[in-house]
């Protein structure tokens, strides 16, 4: 994840300038602070947030917390989600 946003900040200006926008409704969205225009300077932290819409929600099976817990152990501290078990 973060080897994807550092290859996504050092693109260029112009690349980055597509995703640029304040409209939430976006699939990915890039930009500034909140308050850009009632503050006194912007806050340039190169925010970039992927949003889920609800007609494309993630999906699971049911499951129980037992099983998800011995998905978790099983995995041990290996790096990656124990929750990928459970995606359909």
């Amino acid at each position: 994840m973060k080897d994807g946003v550092k290859r996504f900040h050092e693109q260029d200006t112009e690349v980055k300038k597509q995703f640029y926008t304040r409209d939430s409704s976006k699939p990915v969205v890039y930009d500034s602070n909140f308050d850009l225009y009632s503050a006194p300077s912007a806050n340039w932290r190169d925010t970039l947030s992927e949003l889920l819409s609800d007609a494309n929600r993630p999906k699971y099976r049911e499951t129980t917390v037992r099983d998800f817990i011995a998905a978790f152990q099983g995995k041990g501290l290996g790096g990656t989600s124990a929750l990928a078990n459970f995606k359909i």
